[in-house]
């Protein structure tokens, strides 16, 4: 069992560059557009590389470590999800009727809300390492629909007033669903970080006997 030390001086950060961000934020979505949005899968790996490798654990960097298919086979059987339940629901109207049709339409519309929603965060944080550790994500489709349409009824019931608990039941859910795979020893997040700290930090903290949160 690897040892474990305090580590509340250990900060999250974000170091991304400009330059990397108008990429994701204009340039990668017009050319999405321009293709028709056959780069959707594209584009959303280069977002997620974008917010994995500008993020650090003190002075660790955290990478994201997926291949450009895992996307598309993602979005590719998303389609084929739509494409099944669009034509069960055209079938069904033609040869049932309107209102069968319209429940299978339904049904699609949150079995595909549901793929994506919990989908697309297990694709991220399952490929996301931070040095040796990674991360596993298990959020489930149905459960994530459940929550969603359920935070809905409630604000609109509340009017609004629910909104507080809606984000914290979700990202409750999502918290009770992600977990770190811990792979050796985590004392040198300590260590790097103590090491970043300048001297002066140190010297003031020992002069005033006060705890300087590295930066």
């Amino acid at each position: 069992m690897p040892s474990t030390v305090p580590n509340r001086n250990i900060r999250f950060d974000f170091q991304g560059r400009y330059g990397q961000a108008f990429m994701v934020a204009f340039i990668w979505p017009l050319l999405n557009l321009l293709t028709l949005l056959l780069l959707t899968p594209l584009v959303m790996k280069k977002t997620h590389e974008f917010i994995a490798n500008g993020s650090r654990y003190g002075t660790t960097e955290f990478t994201l470590k997926a291949d450009t298919g895992s996307y598309y086979r993602f979005f590719g059987k998303g389609l084929l999800i739509a494409i099944a339940f669009g034509v069960a629901a055209s079938l069904a109207m033609r040869y049932v009727g309107f209102t069968v049709g319209s429940i299978i339409a339904a049904a699609g519309y949150l079995t595909l809300f549901g793929y994506f929603m919990a989908g697309i965060s297990n694709l991220f944080l399952n490929a996301v390492h931070l040095d040796h550790h990674g991360f596993e994500s298990r959020l489930q489709p149905l459960q994530m629909v459940w929550i969603y349409l359920s935070n809905s009824f409630f604000v609109v019931l509340t009017l609004g007033l629910f909104t507080p608990w809606a984000k914290v039941r979700m990202a409750r859910y999502r918290a009770s669903c992600t977990a770190m795979m811990v792979s050796g020893d985590l004392n040198h997040f300590v260590a790097a970080e103590q090491n970043r700290t300048s001297a002066l930090g140190q010297e003031l903290g020992d002069a005033f006997d006060v705890d300087f949160a590295a930066i």
